[in-house]
């Protein structure tokens, strides 16, 4: 006589009753489920401890798991704009807002010497001095969102290549794979508005400040390079332009925000790796 050898599933064990015991294991310890049978033959759900290591195991289970979902990419978020179109009133509020950390692009230690650098007239000195800066920003930006926490700053890359490129600096720049990249929104307003807004500050205006108000024009042009949705904050308080912003899906719809991008080479900033190798927070 023949006899069938049966195949069990890994996790399908032979009990000494009728009915076989199942076991299920979660790769979430406070979620694992060991569903064991009771003297009466029903089954009752057993929580396994949360402090305790999962069990081994050499194959993976056949039956379903549940785990709870964590985001894969947290949002990373910029502000780009001339001076004036609202960008460093903007950044905290939607920091706030998404519950994010404002990381300043320029960190703290360089403070002391950008105020010797903007004394200075090389134009490409102080990009490469904001190069810098940047770049020390970015690897802290990366390591916020290795850990799942998103980040709102105010200006990117994108304001160092197109405000130093319109003062005349001839730097070439290819920006590595590694830099994360933002969702970008372009702060625009009508001039004379953005002029008022000028006025109205209470702080000191700089010689690079005043040569960038002469280059407005090729400013804008340039940014048309980079990939970003175009918000109009003109006559717009900023909790206005603070619900504009987070009711503009990818696709820009809202009649504040244009349909299209402002440039068309995303190529320029690269991707926001999923798992970045050799960064270290501080």
């Amino acid at each position: 006589m023949l006899r069938r050898s049966v195949l069990r599933p890994a996790g399908l064990a032979r009990s000494t009753g009728s009915r076989p015991t199942r076991a299920v294991h979660s790769p979430c310890p406070a979620r694992r489920w060991a569903r064991t049978p009771t003297r009466s033959g029903t089954r009752k759900p057993r929580t396994a401890s949360s402090t305790g290591p999962p069990p081994p195991t050499s194959s993976r289970s056949p039956y379903r798991t549940w785990c709870t979902p964590v985001p894969d990419h947290p949002r990373f978020e910029s502000l780009e704009g001339l001076r004036g179109t609202g960008k460093s009133t903007i950044a905290p509020m939607l920091a706030a807002a998404r519950q994010a950390v404002l990381v300043p692009t320029v960190p703290a230690f360089y403070q002391p010497l950008r105020r010797e650098v903007d004394r200075r007239t090389n134009v490409e000195a102080r990009m490469s001095f904001y190069l810098s800066a940047l770049f020390t920003a970015a690897e802290e930006i990366q390591c916020h969102l290795r850990s799942g926490v998103p980040v709102v700053v105010e200006s990117y890359f994108a304001r160092c290549l197109t405000s130093h490129r319109a003062l005349g600096a001839r730097l070439g720049v290819t920006l590595p794979a590694w830099l994360p990249t933002p969702v970008t929104y372009y702060l625009v307003c009508a001039d004379d508005e953005r002029r008022r807004r000028l006025a109205a500050r209470n702080k000191p205006t700089s010689r690079w400040d005043a040569l960038a108000e002469t280059v407005t024009d090729q400013v804008a042009d340039a940014y048309a390079s980079f990939p970003m949705r175009r918000i109009d904050t003109t006559g717009l308080t900023p909790e206005e332009v603070l619900r504009v912003i987070t009711a503009t899906d990818t696709q820009g719809a809202h009649s504040h925000a244009d349909t299209e991008p402002v440039g068309a080479h995303p190529h320029l900033l690269s991707a926001v790796p999923r798992d970045p190798a050799g960064t270290r927070c501080s």
